[in-house]
Parts: C-alpha cells; structure tokens; sequence
C-alpha cells in the first residue's frame, strides 16, 4: 500500500502488449498476488517473489522501464533514493518515475534517466511508460547502453565509497586528538 502499486496496475492497461512484474515481499504482497488471478489482469500483472541481491541487477536489466512511482506522501519518500531505483541505474533501465520527487527527479533529468509522469493517475503513467516503449529499438539501446557506463562512473559502490572515506577522514581529522 502507498507505494504506487494500485496505480501502476491500472497504468499497465493502457499501455498495449504491456505486462507489470512486481517483484518482493511485503504488505502489498497479498493484493498483488490476488490481482494475478483478477480477469482484468489476466496475462498483463505477476507477483514474484524476491531474488538475491547480487541476482537482482540482472533481473532488472531484463525490463525493458523500471517503475519508481512512490507517492509522495512523506518527507523520506519525496527525497529518498531507494535501491530500486539506483538498481535500475545499475542495469540501464530506463526510470519512470513518480511526480515530487526531487532527489531522484533531480539525477533523473541529469543523467537523462528516464521520465517524470506528471501525476499519479494511471493515464499520466501509462503516457510515460509510452514514451520509451515507443522509442526505437536501437535509440532504446543506446540509451540503456549509456545509463549502464554513467551507472559504473558516478553511482557504482567502489564510487560511493571513496566519497565515503573522505568524510570520514576530514571528520578524523577534525575531531579533537586523543592521548
């Protein structure tokens, strides 16, 4: 619940030959498997259960968009990067992303990243899922093949982690001494 799953299914409905995988565990585990078995959703709408960190790159990799649509109801979800999306920077899958959401808006658009939908109504969602499913093939390829190498160069972990241990160091050697 409340993370845009209700309206990512209804989305999915307006976009031709188009099929929603959502894939954990959770509290919206219940709903999303009994909307697997819905008529409405027949063949378009699958609950997978979780993979292996180390495996899920690649399983995101297989989309041809990843969907970051979190409503922005709280502080934490309007200026939080959560993994599935940095996952989905990894494996070069294009983003679309829910509105107000300025963090990840933020790098989307500088990193050409994918599409913002101007609102969470599944027509706005389904316009924005569109605009990259209509793309042609080898555009799509390109850009995935972009979003891989700027994943690699600005968001990998080895990356992370030097900006990482130069806060610590500069608050090591700001802290007082001890003797």
């Amino acid at each position: 619940p409340y993370v845009g799953l209700d309206e990512l299914a209804e989305a999915v409905l307006l976009v031709p030959d188009a099929v929603l995988v959502v894939m954990g565990f959770g509290r919206g585990w219940d709903a999303s498997v009994a909307r697997d078995t819905d008529p409405r959703f027949a063949g378009r709408h699958f609950t997978i259960l979780a993979v292996h960190p180390d495996e899920l790159v690649t399983w995101v990799a297989s989309a041809d968009v990843a969907m970051v649509t979190l409503p922005p109801l709280s502080f934490n979800q309007r200026f939080t990067t959560p993994n599935k999306f940095l996952e989905a920077l990894a494996a070069g899958t294009p983003i679309v992303l829910g509105p107000d959401l300025p963090t990840m808006a933020g790098i989307l658009e500088q990193e050409e990243a994918g599409r913002v939908v101007a609102s969470m109504a599944p027509a706005d969602i389904a316009a924005a899922i569109r605009s990259i499913l209509e793309l042609p093939v080898a555009e799509r390829r390109a850009w995935r093949d972009r979003l891989s190498a700027v994943a690699r160069e600005r968001y990998s972990w080895p990356i992370a982690a030097k900006a990482y241990e130069s806060v610590l160091e500069s608050l090591d050697q700001a802290a007082p001494s001890r003797s």
